[in-house]
């Protein structure tokens, strides 16, 4: 259980790392890491699935803060968020809904969840353009 939770905090860590890359706006680091939005929407996938499929229905009360603020840095700008992903982040959620202790609520998880609904609803609205631009290609 140690390990995976170790595993589980360095996916995170590495997650929030690219995610303030993606959310920068200096200009250097953001041409570096990010040249285009279809690059970043990708990353933002990609790192969305792996946070969920890392703590992979084992999300504790222990990582349970960690998860949610590396899917709401993946998720701060939802533009950028495609559908798949913002399925991630709404089953990510779900899960620190189910785990989440007062403490945690308290201590700014609660603030974490509003936020992150906000831009879950803000991606939502969206679909219809990703499904309109996903059915031209």
């Amino acid at each position: 259980e140690r390990s995976d939770l170790s595993q589980a905090s360095q996916l995170m860590q590495a997650s929030d790392s690219v995610a303030d890359g993606l959310n920068s706006d200096s200009l250097p680091t953001r041409r570096l890491l990010a040249s285009s939005a279809a690059y970043r929407m990708r990353v933002r996938r990609l790192l969305l699935n792996k946070v969920n499929s890392g703590v992979g229905g084992g999300l504790n009360t222990r990582t349970a803060s960690a998860a949610l603020s590396s899917t709401a840095s993946l998720s701060q700008n939802p533009e950028e968020v495609v559908p798949e992903a913002s399925d991630q982040a709404e089953s990510m959620l779900l899960q620190f809904n189910q785990v989440a202790d007062p403490v945690t609520l308290r201590s700014g998880g609660l603030t974490t969840v509003v936020q992150l609904c906000s831009k879950l609803s803000v991606s939502a609205d969206n679909k219809p353009s990703f499904d309109k631009r996903n059915g031209l290609l």
